[in-house]
């Protein structure tokens, strides 16, 4: 999950369309949300562009798959998340402090922000089906339709995100990063409570999201044992040769580390904790030399000559 970037005053002609607004008029006069199309092919094409083909939320590459328009605050009847069946014990304990207990739902959901182009977000399946309409918020600050005009809607997430307290993360305001820890086997965590929250609600550790994960470290690591283990074994080349091999291999990390490439957060975490993930244990054979050249490799390419 990473911050993105959008531009409020790009809206998608079909979000303004006669036919939106003949329906954003009827679901004003029932007060729920009851009919209107708001994944028109224009608004698909122009979030998969703002989100790099991937998921909002799990960083997935969607290049190969369809994407869902994906409501941040529901359209339709809320749901609170403390009150699931399969809540993990854990899990429920966190949300059980009094920051959570205290939520607020309303059945109606937002039904004034479904065409809203503000509130409009780009899904996986896997992620938007468990996400449903579960949208836990703090006690009296929930906000309320005050009769604007869909016109003036487009941007009212904004100012929405300033007054109420919602515990989901919404990635268009607000930048993620500082809240993600990850594992070594792939596991995604995080010592703030609303991270947790948003793991858990669009399930950020299925085992979908492993399976795509854990390779990327897992196959940095055998490269760079390979490499080591090959001039360890059948060559006297020097130092300075070894580590070209191991820039070589950290170069093309590196060049996958961008916003544009799925699971660019799991990806920069490796680097910037690449002690952590990389370095072999002091007992473990020819540790001293082999972190050694970890570290002036991250150092000579990485740090000094990638902009992150």
């Amino acid at each position: 999950m990473i911050k993105i970037d959008k531009d409020p005053s790009q809206i998608p002609a079909s979000l303004n369309s006669q036919k939106v607004k003949d329906a954003f008029e009827n679901n004003k006069s029932k007060g729920f949300f009851e009919q209107g199309k708001y994944n028109h092919g224009d608004v698909k094409i122009a979030l998969k562009a703002i989100y790099k083909s991937k998921c909002a939320y799990c960083e997935k590459s969607l290049t190969d798959q369809y994407g869902e328009v994906e409501h941040y605050r529901p359209k339709g009847k809320m749901k609170s998340l403390l009150k699931r069946t399969d809540l993990n014990s854990n899990i429920k304990r966190i949300l059980e402090t009094s920051q959570f207990n205290k939520s607020h739902l309303s059945d109606d959901g937002y039904f004034w922000l479904a065409f809203s182009w503000g509130n409009l977000l780009w899904s996986c399946k896997q992620c938007n089906m468990p996400k449903s309409t579960f949208f836990d918020i703090q006690e009296n600050s929930r906000v309320a339709y005050s009769n604007e005009s869909l016109e003036n809607l487009h941007d009212k997430v904004k100012e929405y995100f300033l007054s109420e307290k919602p515990h989901l993360i919404n990635p268009e305001f607000e930048n993620p990063k500082p809240y993600l820890i990850f594992t070594k086997k792939a596991e995604l965590k995080s010592r703030n409570a609303r991270m947790k929250y948003t793991i858990e609600t669009c399930k950020l550790n299925r085992d979908d999201l492993f399976i795509l994960r854990f390779p990327l470290l897992n196959n940095l690591k055998r490269d760079l044992d390979k490499h080591f283990t090959s001039f360890t074994k059948y060559s006297k080349s020097d130092f300075n040769a070894r580590l070209d091999y191991f820039n070589g291999t950290i170069e093309n990390f590196f060049a996958e580390t961008k916003k544009e490439k799925p699971f660019y957060a799991w990806r920069l975490f490796i680097i910037e904790n690449y002690e952590h993930f990389l370095f072999r244990k002091p007992k473990q054979p020819n540790a001293k030399t082999y972190n050694l050249l970890i570290k002036l490799a991250m150092n000579q390419f990485g740090f000094g000559k990638h902009s992150l």
